[in-house]
């Protein structure tokens, strides 16, 4: 809460506490409405915040789908549990079902495919460390992806986050620390990826500015990320480094409608020539939800085009997609949610998206990219989260590939997308 009892009225520190409110995810944001009750004869105003709770803070994840001849029908379920309590694991009592009450965040999740792809990961998260509004996470995740009887990728990842909020330049600014360890197994080879055992240790730095009201449908705000990762040449230790950054803007139109539009970038590079990291590559096209499989890429959404094996967006050298060392990306959006309650949202949309991936600065050419527009609908469940449904036009195709200009793709995914 950003208005203190004794303090002195302050319009923007209302609307600056519902924002807050909103985005805890136990609330439901469209509710939250503060009333106002003065006294003229004390100077006094008493703010009443009234809360409607959401029917559930915690959601269980199924999804399902077909990912072409390479992945066979794809199957995904994850828990997320969004006020969990850590301390009161060891109290009988606190376990209906689960022991909760302290806002920290854990998930469980698992994906597995027809063709021998398989994801388990586990994450959790401390929002609020030693009273404090800093951040403390951990997370692990295993990956295998075995497409032939000689051929498989295969990875394991642990990382430890720190996060702390910012009162410069303002305080809508973050700050995070993520240190990861990546050990990638190979057999067989695509690109420049060789096969054998590759390690790296990174670290990661993350400059955030997020005033987005309502992440799930955002109705006002902006949001810009910056980001540099470092993999320091260390004995046998994989190396890169990566400088990521994005920008989004949401500007309130005519009552609900909103309009969105953003763009977004990244670089890979190496400090030398020995002991080079040839994972992480960008390559653009799908969702996450077909993207896992190539686990071992740096992947980024983009409507109208299918992602993964043989529908990805990328540099073609010999005949072959060897993946990106530099990206950007364009979107715009369109949206109003038809239905806002408790119970579920429905947002349909409209957008347009651009974007390539480029194998050096000598390539690079911003106003050469790929294109899509199409429509969508977000659904809102409590218990279940956020589906994505879009169908998107493309107006170019990828060279090397089947993906051709002029079709329309449908994509599904789960989760926020702002």
């Amino acid at each position: 809460m950003r208005n203190i009892p004794g303090s002195n009225y302050s319009r923007s520190e209302i609307i600056r506490s519902v924002r807050e409110l909103s985005t805890l995810g136990y609330f439901v944001p469209e509710n939250i409405k503060p009333d106002l009750d003065a006294d003229f004869v004390n100077k006094t105003v008493d703010i009443i915040y009234a809360l409607d709770e959401s029917a559930s803070t915690d959601n269980f994840e199924f999804s399902g789908g077909f990912g072409g001849r390479q992945f066979g029908v794809i199957l995904s379920a994850r828990v997320n549990f969004n006020n969990f309590s850590a301390q009161n694991m060891f109290k009988r009592e606190a376990w209906s079902p689960l022991p909760g009450g302290d806002g920290q965040k854990l998930s469980l999740g698992v994906q597995v495919t027809g063709r021998g792809y398989r994801n388990y990961n586990f994450s959790f998260t401390e929002p609020w460390f030693r009273g404090r509004p800093h951040s403390v996470g951990f997370g692990m995740s295993y990956s295998l992806y075995k497409y032939t009887e000689t051929s498989q990728f295969e990875q394991f990842m642990s990382s430890v986050s720190y996060g702390r909020r910012l009162n410069w330049p303002d305080d809508f600014f973050t700050q995070s620390t993520i240190l990861q360890f990546q050990m990638f197994d190979v057999f067989g080879q695509e690109g420049f990826i060789e096969p054998g055992r590759a390690n790296s240790l990174s670290i990661r730095q993350v400059i955030e500015r997020n005033s987005i009201f309502n992440p799930i449908s955002p109705e006002y705000g902006s949001k810009l990320m910056i980001s540099a990762e470092i993999a320091p040449p260390i004995g046998q230790f994989k190396e890169f480094y990566k400088f990521l950054a994005g920008f989004q803007m949401h500007i309130p139109l005519v009552e609900k409608l909103v309009f969105t539009n953003g763009l977004e970038g990244g670089y890979i590079g190496w400090f030398g020539t020995d002991q080079r990291s040839q994972f992480n590559r960008f390559y653009l096209g799908g969702t996450p939800l077909q993207q896992q499989q190539t686990f071992y890429r740096e992947n980024v959404d983009l409507k109208g085009y299918p992602g993964g094996f043989g529908g990805s967006i990328s540099p073609l050298v010999n005949g072959e997609h060897v993946g990106g060392t530099l990206y950007n990306k364009y979107f715009t959006e369109m949206r109003y949610p038809v239905v806002a309650n408790e119970q579920i949202q429905l947002i349909p949309y409209l957008f347009a998206e651009a974007g390539n991936s480029y194998i050096d600065f000598a390539e690079y050419d911003p106003f050469n990219v790929k294109r899509s527009a199409g429509f969508g609908l977000r659904v809102f469940l409590p218990i279940l989260g956020l589906v994505d449904l879009s169908y998107g036009r493309r107006f170019d195709g990828i060279p090397g590939t089947s993906v051709e200009p002029g079709k329309w793709e449908f994509l599904f995914n789960i989760g926020a997308p702002f």
